[in-house]
């Protein structure tokens, strides 16, 4: 009993420190609390200070009396089916950096919920690994996101982990609809909307509010903007500042978040009317082709909205 208790105990923490070093980053402390939190470094000082004589017998006891026993067999059974169950509940994301890209921070949180306060820091040598409530019935829906890049939507299922680079995982389409000077003029104050179809006219999501702003989609309002294309806005509209501004700092409605465009995709943006009617049914104030995604070109695509002449 005895042999066959030791074993499972010994085989069960090592499982147990294989899956914490795999799926978390919390090995050392999950050592420490199967170490028993120093407690046995506590008493291992105070056996030096007893007899060979009493070490022995106390062993002894241990022996017999909790490791020998059929309800620490008991205890080890209930303990490996408890993990185990809960092992099919549980998953983990990994975001790691390569060595060029230097520092970050990364945030971790599943969709629907407010991202964390305090985000985790992103280091090239030190990956971030996260674990997640999840079941095979219902993955759950993780968000990634890095400042500066475009959300990543990941779905987890149990016993899986899932990996994300920066920047490779990030790089994915990103499209900012600008409106002209003019449209921008046209349509502030009017209650307008801003409609997305694919290229047979389904609809790719609901209207958003649009009165003149630049507007993201498959982002946040924390993506940067390239330099190249700020100098270009600034030579556009420099008698205009407040448009400049409008267009440094674009909305990225909620709606639009999740929409990430696949490469090559044809898109057509159309304006609406308050009551959702098209301004012009014949005419889409802007059709675009997803670019395919090079590493030496901005994941951020512009697309220009005009009235229609």
């Amino acid at each position: 009993m005895f042999l066959w208790n030791f074993i499972t105990a010994l085989l069960t923490g090592t499982a147990v420190c294989a899956w914490a070093g795999y799926y978390s980053d919390k090995l050392p402390e999950i050592s420490a609390v199967l170490g028993g939190g120093g407690v046995l470094v506590w008493a291992t000082m105070a056996f030096m200070v007893v007899g060979q004589e009493r070490q022995d017998a106390f062993r002894g006891w241990v022996v017999a009396k909790i490791i020998g026993q059929r309800a620490f067999t008991l205890f080890l059974l209930i303990a490996c089916l408890g993990l185990m169950v809960i092992a099919n509940f549980l998953a983990s994301v990994e975001v790691s950096s390569v060595a060029e890209e230097g520092g970050h921070s990364v945030s971790i949180y599943r969709l629907g919920v407010n991202p964390p306060e305090k985000p985790a820091r992103l280091d090239p040598a030190q990956p971030v690994r996260s674990v997640v409530w999840t079941s095979w019935f219902s993955p759950t829906t993780i968000v990634i996101k890095v400042p500066g890049y475009p959300q990543k939507f990941a779905s987890v299922a149990p016993f899986h982990r899932v990996a994300v680079f920066v920047p490779a995982s990030l790089r994915i389409p990103v499209l900012l609809f600008r409106p002209t000077q003019l449209l921008a003029d046209v349509v502030k104050d009017q209650s307008m909307k801003l409609e997305l179809q694919d290229e047979h006219g389904s609809r790719l999501a609901e209207p958003v509010p649009f009165d003149g702003d630049a507007i993201l989609t498959g982002g946040d309002d924390e993506i940067n903007i390239p330099s190249e294309l700020e100098e270009k806005w600034r030579n556009e509209v420099a008698r205009r500042p407040d448009l400049l501004g409008r267009w440094r700092t674009p909305i990225a409605p909620k709606e639009l978040a999740r929409l990430q465009p696949a490469e090559k995709q044809t898109i057509l943006a159309r304006i609406l009317l308050a009551n959702n009617q098209p301004s012009d049914p014949k005419c889409p104030s802007a059709k675009v082709v997803v670019n395919t995604l090079r590493s030496n070109r901005p994941f951020l695509q512009e697309v220009v909205l005009d009235v229609c002449r």
